[in-house]
């Protein structure tokens, strides 16, 4: 068995794994992703119908229009923070909340570089 090979079947073995909920990527994995499909998505005329539905699942929350404010506006935390009359941590907190939230709502989105 080549290295490819090898390579092929853990990988196979991996999103067999993910896909049934026995593995987990790491959150810092999955901010990073949600980051550049969020950036991606703002930032692009053509809007995939997809993320824009995973964002309508989280418009109950809060602080949703965070992710807006962040990704598409360019705000700072500390921009966000003012505006909403709250800590920068409140912020932090709640975005990083949305991202993981939008990963659970659709995990085969995510992007590995």
């Amino acid at each position: 068995m080549t290295d490819a090979d090898i390579k092929k079947v853990v990988n196979a073995t991996i999103d067999s794994m993910l896909r049934k909920n026995m593995l987990r990527y790491n959150d810092n994995v999955i901010l990073s992703s949600v980051g550049n499909i969020l950036t991606r998505y703002y930032d692009s005329d053509m809007k995939d119908i997809t993320i824009k539905d995973t964002l309508d699942k989280l418009s109950d929350h809060t602080y949703s229009d965070i992710l807006a404010m962040y990704y598409r506006d360019h705000m700072t935390l500390e921009v966000i923070a003012e505006k909403y009359n709250v800590d920068v941590s409140t912020v932090a907190r709640n975005k990083r909340k949305l991202c993981l939230e939008f990963y659970n709502k659709y995990p085969d989105m995510i992007e590995l570089g």
